[in-house]
């Protein structure tokens, strides 16, 4: 039975967030720490109003970092965030456990852990990407920092919620103006670059979703840092209380950059033990062109990276033979 749509003043007492404090004037930031456990936080997601969570796209920087972990830090520096993702069914409007949500973000100073990107080189690196399992209540929660900006995007964060193989939504979460603002012209390291220049309303992905407070992080102050917390509203996969842990299975990311004029780099991950793995490089009349990796590889995200300096442009898949598992990619070399 669906349960009557809360306010948005009743949602923050259900969350223990409706104490307004901390700075006068900001409503959306409160003095009452969101109380959780390294299991998730205890939120009453039956009783919370249940929207449908909007797609948007994954953007340029994902990979399956395959880190099943709450902190995700890895000791880079920044304001201190606490946020905890409810997953609910919209139909039942009940929480379900089990949920695999997968949460990546840029740092502080607006760098993404894996890529190469203008402002800095992080290839084999994976910071501020993990993933974790929602609990019984339905609740998944990372430690991370308050993510920074870089030019054209909004301060923001991406997530997916899966089971097993299969994505029920793909999204990115935004916050406050007004808090962003603060925390990048009052706090280190972020003060260095100044407040971010695209405010959420500049931003054209914030612009596209119609439903913004479904992707709008409530914010709490809790000391030198912020908890929040967001509700995602799938459909398709039942409240599943009954629902066993996802068997783990290697995975290939896309290419990145993908078109290339040379070198492009993917990430297989493999969940367990060792394995024997053969990368191959096919064209498209199935010829096979190059042996990237033929040998046995231990658990973890391992790079793949193609130089295809010396291949003619046009389209290629790139294959990895995992047991009985074929995983394939394409990557197209322009020039």
């Amino acid at each position: 039975m669906r349960h009557a749509p809360l306010n948005r003043r009743d949602m923050l007492k259900r969350l223990g967030l409706a104490g307004i404090g901390g700075l006068a004037g900001t409503s959306w930031l409160s003095n009452v720490a969101l109380a959780t456990t390294a299991s998730g936080a205890t939120l009453d997601l039956s009783a919370v109003d249940c929207v449908l969570t909007p797609s948007v796209t994954e953007g340029p920087y994902y990979f399956d970092a395959n880190q099943v972990r709450s902190d995700i830090t890895e000791s880079r520096g920044g304001v201190p965030f606490r946020l905890s993702i409810g997953v609910v069914n919209v139909d039942e409007c009940l929480p379900i456990g089990n949920a695999i949500v997968d949460l990546w973000h840029c740092d502080a100073l607006g760098l993404y852990s894996g890529y190469n990107q203008p402002a800095g080189d992080m290839r084999g690196e994976d910071f501020m990407r993990g993933i974790q399992l929602t609990n019984a209540q339905g609740v998944a929660t990372f430690d991370t920092v308050f993510p920074g900006w870089y030019p054209g995007r909004a301060n923001h964060m991406h997530m997916k919620v899966r089971f097993n193989q299969s994505t029920y939504v793909t999204s990115q979460l935004f916050f406050p103006q007004e808090l962003g603002d603060l925390i990048h012209t009052t706090r280190e390291p972020y003060s260095a670059k100044g407040a971010n220049p695209t405010k959420n309303t500049q931003d054209g992905i914030y612009n596209g979703i119609a439903t913004k407070s479904a992707v709008t992080v409530t914010m709490a102050q809790d000391g030198q840092g912020y908890t929040g917390t967001v509700t995602l509203g799938i459909v398709g996969l039942a409240s599943a209380v009954e629902m066993t842990a996802p068997t783990p299975r290697a995975s290939l990311t896309a290419p990145f950059p993908n078109p290339t004029p040379s070198v492009t780099t993917l990430w297989l991950t493999l969940p367990r033990g060792e394995q024997t793995a053969r990368i191959s490089v096919f064209d498209m009349s199935g010829r096979r062109v190059r042996v990237l990796h033929d040998g046995p590889l231990l658990a973890g995200r391992h790079p793949v990276e193609l130089d295809g300096d010396d291949l003619p442009s046009g389209t290629y898949a790139v294959r990895a033979d995992i047991g009985y598992e074929i995983l394939v990619e394409t990557v197209t070399i322009a020039r």
